[in-house]
């Protein structure tokens, strides 16, 4: 009787696999993906899965630590699985953090340009994660009023702190 034929699928890094194996790894990838699918703390997240010789591989990029580690948790637990890689990566609050920051901060600029009273003076606009900081030169109290205002429909939780003068 003639050997079953082999397929394989090989790559520079990899030892080519047998049809057998290959069907294990599909098998493994699919029950991991429909555990995922059913987390309602994971299948939010774009997790790239990988699976050769019943290694399981992750790639992407989660909220936190501890998705990280759920994530590879849950993986261990599907039948087949021999190792799991976790290459997730956590995104970096302080990026975020930043971004957000700046954000507030040119919604704030912008809406200060917009207005016909104030628009035209020199007012500076800082953004930390828990305060607004105007400062500058205006002619009046009600201008002064006006730019905290401003500051205070853009800033959300945080602290507005006026050092304009006038």
């Amino acid at each position: 009787m003639d050997a079953l034929p082999v397929f394989t699928a090989t790559s520079e890094k990899n030892p080519p696999r047998s049809f057998f194996t290959l069907i294990d790894d599909s098998s493994i990838h699919a029950k991991i993906i429909a555990k995922m699918i059913s987390d309602d703390f994971i299948k939010t997240y774009p997790i790239d899965i990988d699976v050769y010789n019943g290694v399981v591989y992750l790639k992407g990029t989660v909220e936190t630590d501890s998705q990280k580690r759920m994530t590879a948790d849950l993986t261990r637990g599907v039948i087949g699985v021999i190792r799991v890689e976790n290459w997730l990566l956590v995104k970096d609050k302080n990026i975020t953090d930043k971004t957000q920051n700046l954000l507030i901060r040119e919604k704030i600029k912008m809406d200060l340009l917009k207005d016909p009273d104030i628009g035209h003076l020199p007012i500076e606009v800082e953004t930390t994660m828990t305060q607004v900081i105007i400062t500058g030169r205006v002619r009046s109290r009600p201008q002064k009023q006006k730019a905290t205002s401003i500051a205070k429909k853009k800033a959300g939780f945080r602290e507005v702190i006026n050092r304009i003068t006038y």
